[in-house]
């Protein structure tokens, strides 16, 4: 049969199902009456001659069905008779449907909702080209704690001397700033980032250009802002790049929008506006310790370059950290400190580690597997009530097997009784997992917890 036959039968007998039930409907009497005449012609009895074409022809009921399962697209045509009659038998037991997908709903909604704020916060990668060749560094001493800010000058010498790595970049939040155009403050997070940070994520702006490290000089008064922000705050007007800005009175040109979806590197600590590291001396009432081998303050992330594991890169910057905190001690007690302090590189696919994941994620690991297990006795106790319905529905089960129905179509409709229950359960637990997010977190925001 050609594929433009089948596909014409294919919509005859879906979309136009009741005008072939009726061709069948015809065409079997049709039969019926031509073996009739036959046995007419044979000289029978006009009442045998109709007995015996029925024996001949066999059960019409079951014939049908037998013509339903050949024809073209039976399967689809079966399941969509099968999904009405399901809604029709859900309709009249309201009671028994409210309930069953009430407690499914419920959890699903529940394990929903906790299992998007364990994918914000654990999971999600950063909406970066290639996020699984970034790493983050972190540092620690002999008690073996490490945490992710490092010093300055450390830094430097390692993004100088480094071979393993095909960018690297350090930040710093600095909390919040007020931000003033037109006379208008408006309260935003700030962040300070090296020139290498955009070009190390590779990121492309949305709108102007994003910072270079020909912005990383003293005086460079130039800021990012965040495409949320941008959308928020001005409207998501082109015409903001180009325009000046106070940040805590300093003024500052705009020189671009960041790309839709990112907020950041840190997980849980999303920025508004990002400007060069060094504006720190502008921005910064005291005097910032560029210079300070013993003082932690910045974040350090990078991107390995191909072919170069982080086994690899975490064995040159060990060696690298080690001998540029040895040259900074001035004193015996700063050089025994550098030789007990390490650095330690980790994959920062997800973003770099905060106190919010630390601090959440074994307890949400722990809530979404206790909503599993309520979500799994929820569907036990649903299977329960569904099993207990098809004992009384023996006689209608009796029925069906006597007019010809196989078990495999009997159990095919049991079944597909349960996916229209569960379907509309899902979609009532989404819409409960959104509006319980909304509510409980906030308007959502990309990678941040309000």
């Amino acid at each position: 049969m050609g594929i433009l036959r089948r596909l014409r039968n294919l919509w005859r007998n879906i979309v136009h199902r009741e005008r072939a039930e009726r061709d069948l409907h015809d065409e079997l009497h049709a039969i019926h009456d031509l073996l009739a005449t036959e046995r007419l012609g044979a000289g029978m009895e006009p009442a045998a001659a109709r007995r015996a074409a029925t024996i001949e022809l066999g059960r019409v009921d079951s014939l049908k069905e037998q013509v339903r399962d050949a024809r073209t697209g039976a399967h689809w045509a079966a399941f969509v008779q099968d999904v009405r009659y399901a809604v029709r038998l859900l309709v009249r037991s309201p009671v028994f449907t409210v309930f069953a997908a009430a407690s499914l709903a419920l959890g699903i909604g529940a394990t929903a909702a906790i299992f998007g704020l364990f994918d914000g916060i654990v999971l999600r990668k950063l909406p970066v080209p290639d996020p699984d060749r970034l790493v983050v560094a972190s540092f620690g001493g002999p008690n073996g704690r490490f945490n992710y800010s490092m010093p300055y000058p450390q830094f430097e010498q390692i993004r100088e001397r480094n071979t393993t790595l095909s960018g690297l970049f350090a930040t710093y939040p600095f909390g919040r700033v007020t931000v003033t155009r037109g006379g208008e403050p408006d309260a935003a997070e700030g962040l300070y980032v090296t020139g290498d940070y955009y070009e190390t994520l590779r990121l492309a702006p949305s709108v102007g250009r994003l910072l270079g490290p020909l912005d990383d000089r003293p005086s460079q008064a130039v800021a990012v802002l965040n495409h949320a922000y941008w959308q928020r705050r001005f409207g998501g007007r082109a015409d903001v790049v180009g325009a000046t800005v106070t940040l805590n009175q300093v003024p500052f040109t705009i020189v671009g929008v960041e790309p839709l979806d990112f907020s950041g590197t840190e997980v849980g600590r999303p920025h508004d506006i990002s400007v060069p590291m060094r504006a720190i001396e502008m921005l910064s009432e005291g005097k910032p310790a560029w210079t300070g081998a013993s003082t932690t303050w910045i974040y350090m992330m990078g991107r390995l370059k191909p072919g170069v594991t982080i086994e690899q890169a975490e064995g040159e910057m060990k060696g690298i950290f080690a001998q540029v905190s040895l040259d900074a001690a001035t004193n015996a007690n700063q050089q025994r400190r550098a030789r007990e302090h390490q650095l330690r590189l980790e994959p920062a696919a997800t973003g770099a580690a905060s106190g919010l994941r630390d601090g959440y994620e074994p307890w949400l690991r722990l809530l979404l597997m206790t909503l599993g297990g309520v979500l799994l006795l929820a569907s036990l106790n649903v299977a329960t009530f569904l099993l207990s319905r098809s004992d009384a529905r023996q006689r209608e089960i009796a029925t069906r097997l006597a007019l010809g129905a196989s078990r495999s179509r009997v159990i095919r409709q049991f079944l597909t009784e349960s996916m229209v229950l569960a379907s509309f359960a899902a979609v009532l637990g989404l819409v409960l997992a959104s509006w319980g997010a909304a509510c409980c977190f906030g308007s959502p925001r990309p990678r941040a917890i309000a």
